[in-house]
């Protein structure tokens, strides 16, 4: 099993220093090539979700205030199972939602939080196919999410960009 290690706050040791002390708060299976993003998923404390390339399944962990639980069944699953990039951000549900980004098909997938689940539709199909990152924000101070496209070879960017899919509560 891979443990979900969550980093811990400053405490006072009896020698007076600052430390972080660790503590496992979950584990997944198998143990190799997980990938995980945080956010507000359930309305609680920030929670995780996790990405297995093995199966291309999607996992939340709800934060239990000491640990996370998996629950029995995956939040979403994406196809090809392996080659994605996840990022989180509130795009548009009042959630936490996810983008993936595959880098060998070059498509952009938005996924909608449902509250019991990720409904994933295609945004875009970008070009060249490898060389972008996608960075979620609110880059221009409206409601809801953005997404910046950065050209990785070339180090130029896009501007900041509300699409379908992206738009805040109340966007036309």
């Amino acid at each position: 099993m891979a443990l979900v290690v969550v980093f811990g706050v400053a405490q006072r040791s009896a020698a007076a220093s600052d430390v972080f002390e660790f503590e496992v708060w979950g584990a997944v299976s198998p143990p190799a090539g997980w990938s995980f993003v945080a956010g507000d998923f359930d309305g609680g404390p920030d929670d995780v979700l996790g990405y297995s390339p093995t199966n291309g399944t999607l996992w939340l962990g709800h934060n239990t205030g000491s640990g996370f639980d998996f629950g029995a069944a995956p939040w979403a699953a994406v196809s090809p199972p392996d080659g994605w990039v996840f990022v989180a951000g509130n795009f548009d549900s009042g959630r936490t939602d996810v983008v993936g980004y595959h880098r060998d098909t070059g498509t952009v997938w938005f996924g909608r939080n449902t509250g019991t689940g990720l409904a994933f539709t295609l945004w875009a199909t970008v070009s060249p196919r490898d060389a972008l990152q996608l960075t979620p924000g609110d880059f221009d101070g409206g409601a809801g999410g953005v997404m910046r496209r950065w050209h990785l070879h070339t180090h130029e960017r896009e501007p900041a960009r509300r699409r379908r899919g992206f738009r805040g509560a109340g966007e036309g």
